[in-house]
């Protein structure tokens, strides 16, 4: 709910408060312990957000991210997005501390590993979660009935006619027919 509606907030407050739990949190328990795959796709609305504040808090969150996991390459896609000075902001704040900050607050669910905030584990569980997100967000989707999207395009007129060209694209109607990959038809 925390990500969800307090990124999405119209009000700058609510999102500065979300964006200072989410820091705190990871700060607090370890970049490992929060749901990376959710922070790293709402990453880009913190990090163009009007507000100075939440742009350096976001900045900081995904610093952490990035110490967590060990290296920058899973957050890749989050940082071929940013600006120039974000960049070298960001590279500032790996090299000022190259090290996840120390866990201050230990979990009871993590107590028994010795140790729970290793780079492997927190990629382990960013990958988990980010498949598990792909799998909320196509469960979500709508259905495509693509029978009854076919007859609003000229796809019968299309492949009727005698060119190749005139062939492919009526194919290729279909294929828009069938919304986003992966389909769900």
């Amino acid at each position: 709910v925390l990500l969800d509606q307090g990124l999405k907030s119209r009000k700058p407050k609510v999102v500065l408060a979300t964006v200072n739990l989410i820091l705190d949190a990871a700060t607090t328990f370890g970049a490992g312990c929060l749901p990376l795959a959710s922070i790293s796709s709402n990453a880009p609305k913190m990090l163009s957000h009007s507000n100075a504040k939440v742009r350096d808090s976001g900045m900081k969150i995904i610093a952490e991210i990035c110490r967590a996991l060990g290296s920058r390459e899973p957050l890749q896609d989050v940082i071929d997005k940013l600006k120039k000075a974000q960049l070298t902001q960001l590279d500032s704040l790996l090299e000022a501390q190259p090290r996840p900050s120390v866990v201050k607050v230990k979990l009871r669910s993590r107590d028994g590993s010795s140790d729970a905030s290793s780079p492997d584990d927190a990629l382990a569980a960013f990958q988990a979660g980010a498949e598990e997100l792909e799998a909320k967000r196509f469960a979500a989707r709508p259905a495509v009935n693509i029978m009854q999207e076919l007859p609003k395009t000229d796809y019968s007129t299309r492949i009727l006619l005698p060119k190749w060209s005139e062939k492919v694209a009526a194919l290729d109607l279909i294929i828009q027919c069938g919304g986003e990959k992966p389909y769900k038809l």
